[in-house]
């Protein structure tokens, strides 16, 4: 899913933006000096939790943007279906 998002251009951008954060963050974290080596390790499975939540609710958000965009797209097509069926239905086509 996390494709096919990302190959319109608004979304990669936005997807890019996530990522290149993220590798900030950890870069940050991996040159902080800690006292041993599980404390690091520690604290990188923290981050990279909040990372996946962070993917999880930017996935979130765009398919529900995505979701009412289409359902956006489907009420006017009825509308103008519904529209058009009565319209027809009130027109006298005898001669």
């Amino acid at each position: 899913m996390l494709k096919q998002l990302c190959k319109k251009k608004v979304y990669q951008a936005d997807f890019d933006k996530l990522k290149k954060r993220r590798e900030q963050e950890m870069n940050e974290l991996k040159l902080t000096n800690f006292d041993n080596k599980e404390n690091l390790n520690k604290e990188i499975n923290e981050l990279k939790k909040v990372h996946r939540d962070e993917i999880n609710h930017w996935n979130r958000g765009i398919c529900e943007k995505i979701c009412g965009q289409i359902l956006q797209h489907f009420m006017r097509r009825f509308v103008f279906c519904t529209v058009s069926a009565t319209t027809l239905g009130t027109l006298n086509l005898e001669k």
